[in-house]
């Protein structure tokens, strides 16, 4: 008997997060039933599994964050490029064309980071 996903549901405070938490982690019981135990992940496991799962989040949101910001550096640059954000006046980017395909490729690069981030990272 093979299952493909599981549930797993962690009371509180267990993993000491402070918070219950559902797992669906289907290797890790594949691997538990085929190792032949019961099909009980032991506390060991749930921790790996629920420290796993933070720092997935952690890095989703980091790199979630580091994609907008590179896309705000993009925006500024053909807001400078274009002439419509002329800050600071004496930047050598203002009204020059290269600085707005600069800036597109690179919103366009940190919109993607943001973006896998948030779908690929799961």
């Amino acid at each position: 008997m093979s299952m493909k996903t599981a549930e797993i549901f962690v009371p509180v405070g267990a993993l000491g997060s402070g918070e219950d938490r559902l797992f669906r982690k289907s290797s890790m019981i594949g691997h538990l039933l085929s190792n032949g135990m019961s099909g009980y992940p032991s506390s060991t496991d749930l921790r790996y599994w629920a420290l796993l799962e933070e720092r997935t989040m952690i890095a989703r949101r980091a790199l979630a964050l580091i994609g907008l910001l590179i896309a705000i550096v993009g925006l500024i640059w053909i807001g400078q490029g274009t002439g419509v954000f002329p800050y600071p006046a004496s930047s050598f980017m203002i009204n020059q064309t290269p600085w707005i395909w600069r800036g597109a490729i690179v919103l366009v690069i940190g919109l993607i980071i943001a973006w896998a981030s948030r779908r690929f990272l799961r």
